[in-house]
């Protein structure tokens, strides 16, 4: 089944914003990256994926700053879900 993995970090559009410009990367235990993401579309500076394993196991989900910064002001809330439409059709 899809997985949906979103990093929300600079829309939290509180006191909280973050300096966070965030990657993430999906990997197999070993390090090899399967999946990666650096801006999603309509969420700025936050990424995310929706990733379709090829098969069941044991994944790794790593988040960075784009610019190998860090600190207080990096916060961020990490999201994994079952991919599910955000929207319907009517006709």
């Amino acid at each position: 089944k899809p997985v949906r993995v979103e990093v929300f970090a600079r829309r939290f559009g509180t006191p909280l914003t973050s300096r966070l410009d965030s990657q993430v990367d999906v990997m197999t235990p070993d390090g090899k990256v399967v999946a990666s993401n650096d801006d999603l579309v309509g969420a700025g500076k936050d990424s995310g994926l929706i990733l379709t394993p090829a098969a069941d196991g044991d994944f790794v989900v790593r988040v960075r700053d784009l610019n190998n910064k860090g600190g207080d002001g990096f916060v961020y809330y990490l999201e994994l879900d079952l991919a599910r439409p955000d929207f319907t059709l009517k006709c």
